[in-house]
């Protein structure tokens, strides 16, 4: 649109966003609340363009003024941030967790932090909830955004208008169809790139170029914009994290906020009048510093176990957020826009570069240091190195590795793989013992590890699509064509088949019509690991099953850490055995009944892991025996030993 004069509702419409983000975040309802992001990027993208369009109109446009104008809006409150954030941390985070911090601000500092996280766990996973920089995944999308964009759009320009809208379209689409794509096949790359996340900026920007006069009546207008309010609203409440996102999902929030800022473009609609009322425009106007600052104190409060849980609490924490983010939107974001601090421009850039030199320096010397993990006492320096992998070796298996038939070798390389070891990260988190017991019986094997991935063929779950069925199935093949005479699978078996958290995204299906559930898919995890144990043992493949762990009620290694600073010397106690064996009832049902119809054998680690109390056992000598909840650490991988002694007399008694 050519109307470029300030505009209340869109500050409006921003409030209604970054508050749906944070209700989302801190779990006050709006379960689809995290669609606020994509109203950012439609938003940015719009003003974006609409500025760009203006100055090139009046062919005063220029690269500098645009990237200092940019750089003075996001920058200089983003540092502070950051540098309170680091800070903090010292005081708070363990050291592996200041750690990954301290990478993750000087990936902030290159504009790369999207792509960090997406190397790390899902934007939707716990562990996420203890990085108190991911929010800035989406500040690094806009900000690679503002790099190219400005660079593209006055060369097509200078084409004629119907060529512009048709380079718009054009690459909205097949950033689009990228987009939808990656979801079903690389979901964690779609939610944090740039590739799949430009169409949403630039449907902003095309609606920015379209001429004025292109309008409808006022009646329309008013439908246009209470429909767009509507589907947002119905994206806050019937999204959750079981959606696959973005994806076609991220379409309903996109086309809402376009008709939102379509509609009330040359007048405001009722809807465009409720938006500009005083306090929603002032909750816009320091939306960015609120955003900012919301995430890192929730993460920090729910690190030292003090997240809000009643309405006082959540007041308090609201009340803190608005009073921080109100004084660095007016004594820093407000200033600096404004040119009234650091006037010129080799003065701001120097200040600039020097701040991220700072950054930079400071977040090397801590990632350098392990997260400073000498200002800790000894006690807590050995809880912390339970969450160190032995294995310094990736031991993932990818579509690559199987397409060069290779994988992962452990235990004495020198000699030929009799065995492999087959799992999602559990797998993983004893893969580090494994490789020492195979390097003491003088033996080697295969690893293959993925997380969140049940090693049973023709199974899946709906975020990762049908591809990873055609991965497992590769596995198999691998140890059929390379006549591997052992396997040891190890999952955490309940989460695909049970209640998780209460979500269900992480059920698997074996049919493309059938929608995983509580009902269906224990059958499917029966009858797929049924044919797959069929067809190894066709091949006189013996098998070991590794039941699932104790799952924790808590993060053990932070409880523990708690409870030395709180010098609290009471027991904690695990989960009980009772509990342990309700809880694994459905998996372990169907893992015996398995047994008891071939050759595999079950591996039962309740012996080891339960004290004559019938409580699970955290720790030994002040060194536990799990890095979280659910995963053991290296010691409690080496705990298990016992357990695998005969699985690897066998495997070499048959090689002798």
């Amino acid at each position: 649109m050519q109307e470029s004069k300030y505009r209340a509702d869109i500050d409006g419409l921003r409030a209604i966003a970054v508050i749906s983000v944070i209700f989302y975040h801190i779990g006050l309802s709006f379960p689809g609340g995290y669609v606020g992001v994509d109203v950012f990027f439609v938003i940015s993208g719009f003003l974006i363009t609409r500025l760009i369009v203006k100055d090139l109109k009046n062919d005063t446009f220029s690269l500098a003024q645009f990237w200092e104008r940019r750089i003075r809006r996001i920058f200089p409150v983003l540092a502070f941030i950051v540098l309170v954030v680091l800070s903090a941390a010292y005081f708070i985070l363990l050291p592996l967790d200041f750690k990954e911090c301290a990478e993750s601000a000087i990936s902030q500092s290159v504009i790369s932090s999207n792509f960090y996280f997406w190397q790390q766990s899902g934007y939707f996973e716990t562990p996420a909830e203890t990085k108190p920089l991911l929010h800035t995944w989406s500040l690094a999308v806009e900000e690679q955004f503002y790099l190219i964009f400005p660079l593209v759009l006055p060369l097509i320009w200078k084409t004629s208008f119907k060529r512009v809208v048709k380079c718009f379209i054009c690459i909205i689409t097949i950033s689009l169809v990228f987009n939808i794509y990656c979801t079903s096949h690389f979901e964690s790359a779609a939610f944090y790139l740039p590739f799949t996340r430009a169409w949403e900026l630039l449907s902003g920007g095309l609606l920015a170029i379209i001429p004025a006069k292109v309008q409808s009546g006022k009646v329309k207008k008013e439908l246009i914009a209470w429909l767009g309010m509507g589907l947002l609203f119905a994206a806050f409440f019937l999204y959750s994290k079981d959606t696959a996102f973005p994806g076609v999902a991220a379409v309903v929030p996109v086309l809402a906020t376009v008709m939102i800022l379509y509609s009330n473009t040359t007048k405001l609609t009722s809807l465009g009048k409720l938006l500009s009322i005083r306090p929603l425009v002032f909750t816009g106007l320091i939306s960015y510093s609120l955003y900012l600052w919301h995430w890192p104190l929730f993460v920090f409060l729910k690190y030292k176990h003090m997240q809000p849980s009643t309405v006082t609490q959540y007041l308090s924490f609201f009340v803190f957020c608005f009073i921080a983010s109100a004084l660095s939107w007016k004594f820093i974001e407000t200033p600096f826009r404004k040119r009234l601090i650091l006037k010129t421009q080799r003065t701001f850039y120097f200040c600039t570069a020097s701040v991220i030199i700072v950054i930079t320096t400071a977040s090397t010397y801590i990632t350098l240091q392990n997260g400073l993990i000498k200002r800790f006492s000894d006690d807590i320096r050995k809880i912390e190195e339970a969450k160190n992998r032995d294995l310094d070796i990736d031991v993932r298996y990818k579509k690559r590795l199987l397409k060069a038939k290779t994988l992962q070798i452990i235990g004495n390389k020198s000699k030929t793989p009799t065995f492999i070891v087959w799992g999602d990260s559990h797998a993983k988190a004893l893969s580090s013992h494994l490789n020492v017991m195979a390097k003491q019986y003088n033996i080697s094997g295969y690893c293959a590890t993925k997380a969140g991935t049940l090693p049973i063929t023709n199974t899946w779950r709906l975020k990762h699509g049908k591809k990873i069925v055609d991965l497992k199935q590769a596995v198999v093949d691998f140890i059929l064509e390379n006549e591997i005479k052992y396997v040891i699978l190890i999952s955490r078996w309940t989460a695909n088949i049970q209640d998780f958290n209460g979500t269900t995204n992480r059920l698997i299906t074996d049919s493309s019509d059938i929608t995983p559930s509580f009902t269906y898919s224990p059958g499917a995890f029966s009858r797929q690991l049924k044919n797959m144990i069929s067809t190894l043992e066709e091949a006189e493949i013996k098998v070991w099953i590794l039941q699932q762990v104790p799952y924790q009620k808590f993060n053990v290694p932070r409880v523990l850490v708690k409870k030395i600073t709180k010098n609290d010397n009471t027991p904690t106690l695990g989960i009980t055995l009772k509990e342990h064996l309700a809880f694994q009832a459905l998996s372990n049902k169907i893992l015996q009944d398995i047994s008891k119809t071939s050759n595999v054998t079950i591996l039962n680690s309740d012996s080891l892991l339960f004290d004559k109390n019938d409580y699970s056992i955290l720790e030994i000598d002040g060194y536990p025996l799990y890095r979280d909840r659910d995963h053991l650490s290296k010691f409690g991988a080496r705990y298990l030993e016992p357990l695998f002694l005969p699985v690897f007399d066998t495997i070499t008694s048959k090689n002798k």
